[in-house]
């Protein structure tokens, strides 16, 4: 974990952080391989688990309307955790209750304009709950474009544009568009470019851009796509090229940060 500011770079930590949200109170959390954290003035304290509860992985925290914060284990569900009174709750897949979670491996985790929570499964697609105790419904998958029954199932990268409507990217190298209104799915794979073996760039990480473009993380460099018109540019990022892209964070200054592969943290303006 480092802090990045204009006069330079410190570390915090040397550990790898699996995910960071910074809350509307501007507390930083990190989700680690051992649980979640909170950076204090000295340093990183874990919140959770406490106690005599195994450690376990923290990744893709959300932060709901009501100030709670939810997050993925690696295999064993999801998390809701309290900031306030510390507590925590688990929330895991049943399978003989319908309309439970999907599955306990969360690829991706997103908050929505109106406060539902929307989940990436790693084998079954997408999710989606009120976060005041409703079930989870199901959003099927009918665009008719999967190569086979099982594919297009694992999530990789959520997000809602300006208009409402939910963009998914999965590992299969599909960019699916989802209309809440509708609850229909449209393939917008074929507007992608291509990459070395003749299919779409598969799409890593997606973030809002600030003119109501949608910014695009690839294996092949970054891509701007016009959410409307569905037009798609590839982006040079100087001497750098097209690096493979993991990870993408809008700055309030509407700048973009970039996790790459082989090239560290990027700072796009």
């Amino acid at each position: 974990v480092y802090r990045v500011t204009d006069v330079g770079v410190q570390r915090i930590s040397a550990r790898p952080a699996r995910s960071l949200l910074r809350d509307r109170r501007g507390r930083l959390w990190i989700g680690m391989a051992d649980g979640l954290y909170r950076l204090e003035r000295t340093g990183l304290t874990r919140r959770w688990p406490l106690g005599e509860e195994p450690a376990q992985e923290a990744r893709w925290l959300a932060e709901a309307p009501d100030g709670q914060l939810w997050f993925a284990t690696a295999y064993d569900g999801l998390r809701r955790y309290d900031p306030v009174s510390g507590r925590v709750e688990a929330v895991r897949a049943q399978r003989n209750l319908d309309a439970s979670l999907p599955e306990n491996s969360a690829s991706a985790l997103m908050i929505d304009h109106g406060g539902m929570l929307w989940v990436g499964g790693q084998l079954r697609g997408v999710a989606v709950t009120d976060l005041r105790g409703a079930r989870f419904v199901y959003a099927v998958d009918d665009t008719g474009s999967r190569r086979t029954a099982y594919d297009g199932d694992s999530v990789r990268a959520l997000l809602q544009d300006a208009a409402g409507a939910l963009w998914i990217a999965t590992d299969e190298a599909r960019l699916l568009r989802y209309d809440l209104a509708s609850a229909r799915f449209e393939d917008m794979s074929e507007h992608l470019p291509r990459g070395a073996a003749g299919g779409p760039l598969r799409v890593a990480a997606l973030a809002p851009a600030p003119d109501g473009g949608l910014w695009l993380g690839s294996f092949g460099g970054l891509l701007w796509m016009d959410p409307r018109t569905l037009r798609v540019r590839a982006v040079e990022l100087g001497a750098h090229g097209r690096p493979g892209i993991r990870s993408l964070r809008t700055a309030r200054d509407g700048s973009l940060w970039i996790g790459t592969d082989q090239h560290g943290a990027l700072h796009y303006r």
